[in-house]
């Protein structure tokens, strides 16, 4: 699984983590013990409250979802 750090790209709904109406894109901006905030590409602001280990399964390289595994084809590929 991959390691979040600031700047880590999550994609799209993440399995509802932030709630069930966010379905962008979000980038990790700040990291606590037990939360995590982002910025979806909309511009919004959300607070994650869990590990960020919690979220690894949601990055380009961890999620399995349609969207994320052609993304990972693609720079396979390159």
């Amino acid at each position: 699984m991959s390691e979040i750090r600031i700047g880590t790209l999550l994609r799209g709904f993440c399995h509802g983590a932030f709630g069930r109406d966010s379905y962008d894109d979000k980038r990790v901006e700040a990291i606590g013990a037990d939360w995590v905030v982002v910025r979806e590409t909309g511009g919004a602001v959300l607070l994650y409250g869990g590990s960020a280990e919690e979220l690894a399964a949601f990055t380009p390289i961890g999620c399995y979802c349609m969207n994320c595994r052609d993304t990972q084809t693609e720079k396979a590929d390159d």
